[in-house]
């Protein structure tokens, strides 16, 4: 099993544990989506991109 790196949202630390040792907030996933091109909703998500800059 591949242990991967997770951050604290509160301190921006990163950890390997799901809770972080210095504040003990529960950690999230560092690491962005995987992308492709042949991905069937890559419209929606380039138009949701989009007119979130346009705001």
């Amino acid at each position: 099993m591949a242990v991967k790196l997770r951050k604290c949202p509160k301190c921006m630390s990163y950890t390997l544990g799901e809770k972080c040792k210095k504040c003990g907030v529960s950690t999230c996933n560092p690491h962005p989506p995987r992308f492709s091109l042949d991905d069937p909703f890559l419209e929606y998500k380039a138009k949701a991109l989009i007119s979130s800059f346009r705001k």
